[in-house]
């Protein structure tokens, strides 16, 4: 006597709704991308707002960023990274590294590092760090750090010289 065989083909509950979910996001992406090219944006101007490489357009960035589930947010944490090298001339950042360390703490260090930019930028700017790193590792520890990054990207553009927000 044997026992009947298991079906060869089996597919997850998930997956068979997971598919409506992608397509919302085929369509928005496309959306998306339509919208870019009506406003007639170049690629690589997206998210710039003069001829600062280091000044950004906020609101497209946090976008971009919810849009794209945070994996642009990466990008910015580049880009960051870059214009704060530039503000402390000696490079105190790594992308590599805090990309590194963010994945083996599994994010702890990401607060830090949240932490220590806020610092270097209040320091930069007004010659001391005043609460405002605080209130940032409160906000990142609480799950805002896109807010956390749109701040910290307010007094980046304003260092290089654009007080829109």
């Amino acid at each position: 006597m044997s026992l009947p065989s298991p079906p060869l083909v089996f597919e997850p509950h998930w997956q068979i709704q997971s598919t409506g979910i992608f397509r919302i996001y085929i369509a928005l992406g496309l959306l998306l991308t339509r919208w870019l090219f009506l406003i007639n944006l170049k690629p690589a101007n997206i998210g710039r707002m003069n001829d600062s490489d280091h000044v950004r357009n906020i609101g497209m960035d946090i976008i971009l960023s919810i849009i794209t589930c945070g994996i642009f947010n990466i990008y910015l944490q580049y880009r960051q990274i870059a214009a704060l090298n530039e503000m402390t001339q000696p490079h105190r950042y790594s992308f590599s590294m805090w990309l590194l360390l963010s994945i083996v703490t599994v994010g702890l260090y990401h607060l830090y590092h949240k932490y220590r930019m806020s610092e270097d930028i209040y320091r930069v700017k007004n010659g001391q760090a005043g609460s405002e790193p605080i209130l940032h590792i409160l906000i990142a520890a609480f799950g805002f750090v896109i807010v956390v990054d749109a701040l910290q990207q307010v007094e980046i553009n304003r260092y290089f010289g654009n007080d829109e927000i």
